[in-house]
């Protein structure tokens, strides 16, 4: 009786341990929304920055108004994540290089990248128009906009930067991040952008 008991139990336990376990993945499906069938919804509204360009403009936040934005933290002096997320952003400016209305921004976290650094670093990368931006500004600003805008607990350092790729409507909103440095995250980054073009082209 003892050992029916016991093999009840442990049944029963089995089940509520399943069952825990598809609750935390329907739970972490919805918290990121890694459905490349539905259109990512709002985060947060980027805020106010003001920063240089690899070739001398000045860029500020109404830069994003009316453009879907892909947008990343890097250094050009980095030789770990940084030629991974400029390489998947490459192949992403390559994709979209017909659809006017999608631009990249990679803003560098080193204080001591100059706009030369930035700009032999796009010519590297193969960029050589304005839809792939590299940015560059104060370090404490750049500190508290990582943090205020996407949520990223920068440090006095340029090790702090991320690994995040994140996607930004028409309007400043933040709809997604994606881990940069993954071929399958960067495939439903791209998917999202379809899906943002085409929402955006319906709005007008």
């Amino acid at each position: 009786m003892k050992y029916v008991l016991l093999l009840i139990r442990k049944s029963l336990f089995n089940k509520s341990y399943f069952l825990l376990i598809s609750l935390i993945v329907l739970l972490l499906i919805l918290r990121f929304n890694f459905d490349p069938y539905t259109l990512p919804g709002v985060i947060n509204e980027v805020s106010d920055f003001d920063l240089i360009s690899n070739t001398g403009e000045q860029i500020s936040k109404k830069e994003l108004l009316g453009k879907i934005t892909v947008l990343d933290f890097i250094y050009t002096r980095c030789t770990g994540t940084c030629p991974i997320l400029a390489n998947h952003m490459k192949k992403l400016y390559d994709e979209f290089k017909d659809y006017p209305t999608v631009q990249f921004i990679s803003i560098s976290i080193d204080p001591t990248d100059t706009q030369k650094d930035l700009n032999d670093y796009a010519i590297k990368n193969g960029v050589y128009d304005n839809r792939w931006k590299f940015l560059y500004g104060d370090s404490k600003f750049l500190q508290f906009f990582s943090k205020s805008s996407f949520n990223i607990n920068a440090e006095n350092s340029v090790d702090w930067h991320s690994k995040k790729m994140f996607l930004i409507d028409s309007n400043y909103m933040i709809r997604q991040f994606y881990n940069g440095t993954l071929k399958k995250d960067v495939n439903l980054l791209k998917n999202h952008l379809y899906k943002l073009i085409n929402e955006k082209n319906q709005n007008i």
